[in-house]
C-alpha cells in the first residue's frame, strides 16, 4: 500500500492511501459480492440512518441492493480516526495526525494481511472482533 495520510472524509478524519489501489478495490468488491448471503437485511431504522434522500441515485441503488451505499466504485478504503470535526480544529488536528503518523511509521508500509469479522451490538457500540482471517501472501 502507498503511504497513508490523514484526510477529511465527510468531516471525519481518516487515514487514506496516497494513491488509488486497484487490488484493495478488487478485494472489497469480492467481499461485497461473495459475502452477500451472510448479510442481515437492514432494519427500517438502519436504512433511514443512511439518509437515502441525500445519496446519489447510484449510492441509493447500492444501499437497496447491498445494504451499504459505498461499494464498488463508490468505495474508498480508509481507517477512521475521529468523530466529525470542523473548522480550524479539524485542520490543526489533521496536520498533527499527519506529523505523528510520519514519525511513527517513517519506514513502515501499511499492508493488508488479513480480514476480520466484527460485530456491533448497536450503532453506538464499539466493534467486537469475532474472527481474524489471514490472507495468503501475493505471488505477484
Amino acid at each position: 500500500m502507498p503511504p497513508l495520510s490523514a484526510q477529511s472524509i465527510d468531516g471525519f478524519l481518516a487515514l487514506v492511501p496516497s494513491a488509488p489501489q486497484a487490488a484493495i478495490d478488487e478485494l472489497a468488491a469480492a467481499c461485497t459480492t461473495d459475502l452477500e448471503p451472510l448479510r442481515a437485511a437492514l432494519s427500517r431504522t438502519e436504512y433511514a440512518r443512511r439518509r437515502p434522500s441525500r445519496l446519489s441515485p447510484n449510492q441509493r441503488q447500492y444501499l437497496d441492493t447491498w445494504g451499504y451505499p459505498y461499494v464498488f466504485e463508490e468505495y474508498r478504503w480508509h481507517m477512521t480516526l475521529t468523530d466529525r470535526v470542523t473548522g480550524q480544529f479539524a485542520d490543526d488536528l489533521r496536520r498533527q495526525l499527519n506529523e505523528m503518523y510520519r514519525r511513527m511509521c517513517d519506514r513502515a508500509h501499511a499492508t493488508i494481511d488479513s480480514l476480520s469479522l466484527v460485530r456491533q451490538k448497536s450503532p453506538d457500540a464499539q466493534f467486537q472482533l469475532v474472527e481474524r482471517y489471514p490472507l495468503a501472501p501475493s505471488t505477484s
